[in-house]
């Protein structure tokens, strides 16, 4: 038995959450290190780091996995438009959710810091394009 299997239970039924692959979890191979921890009973799930079996954060129900996408396609512009580099944006919205840096990784966050992060990136990119003449009309 590898540490990670004993690792934890799902904070939704209690279940005990199974190790799938891509190919098991969405009828696809994404790439030979993606690995999921998936509720049986209720779906929820957790990618793993890659190359590992070790959980990324906390497992999401489909509502929480379907926020992390939107506060991430809200964050991603922060670096990836170069407003800041990419530690630089976390550090940023740790500060903007008032809570330790360490901590701020989309994966870990309760549903509530997830739409507050869409919001502070959106309005921090929205207030950036306006000083910079690149807002839409």
């Amino acid at each position: 038995m590898r540490k990670s299997d004993k690792m934890f239970v799902c904070k939704y039924c209690g279940s005990k959450p199974e190790l799938k692959t891509s190919l098991q979890v969405y009828g696809r191979k994404i790439s030979d290190y993606n690995f999921y921890w998936v509720c049986p009973l209720c779906d929820a799930m957790v990618g793993c780091k890659p190359g590992t079996f070790t959980p990324m954060g906390d497992l999401a129900d489909k509502e929480t996995r379907a926020l992390r996408i939107q506060a991430h396609k809200a964050f991603d512009p922060l670096w990836r438009k170069r407003y800041m580099q990419r530690n630089q944006a976390y550090d940023w919205l740790a500060r903007q959710l008032r809570i330790n840096p360490k901590l701020c990784h989309f994966s870990l966050m309760s549903k509530e810091n997830l739409i507050k992060s869409k919001v502070y990136c959106e309005n921090f990119i929205a207030e950036r394009e306006l000083k910079d003449g690149k807002a839409e009309t």
